[in-house]
């Protein structure tokens, strides 16, 4: 879960696109990884990540249709995107963008486990019923 916007004095500018291709490097430092976004067309954000690598969500062999998104009274796009392939127009620019990532500062909680203590919070594992007796796995 996620979302981003440019502030509108960086929009149409490289640094929107630059955002999108660093995460691309990002996520190929971490392992790789794919996913579906949702992306509107009011700034043009749904064709600027197609141009760069993402594609419309198939469903059963066809395109899964642009549809309206109530909330932010807009239309949105669901696309999907896989970090091993990047539209290969911008490959070498993902490429150069490990040493800006390399030395990024990271910011995190000094105590992770208080962080996902908070997280989990009032949720309640399943129950596992291994061999027909139930097992609580409450938190």
């Amino acid at each position: 879960m996620g979302g981003w916007a440019v502030a509108e004095d960086h929009r149409r500018t490289s640094e929107s696109v630059r955002i999108v291709l660093a995460t691309y490097r990002l996520l190929e430092l971490l392992g790789s990884c794919a996913g579906v976004a949702t992306a509107t067309f009011r700034h043009c954000s749904a064709t600027i990540l197609q141009r760069i690598g993402l594609t419309t969500l198939q469903l059963d062999g066809g395109e899964i249709p642009p549809y309206h998104d109530p909330q932010y009274d807009c239309l949105m796009q669901i696309l999907y995107f896989d970090s091993r392939s990047p539209n290969p127009k911008y490959g070498a620019w993902i490429h150069d963008l490990i040493d800006v990532l390399a030395s990024a500062p990271v910011i995190c909680r000094e105590n992770r486990t208080a962080a996902l203590e908070q997280v989990w919070r009032g949720i309640k594992a399943p129950e596992f019923i291994p061999n027909g007796v139930p097992v609580s796995m409450g938190v």
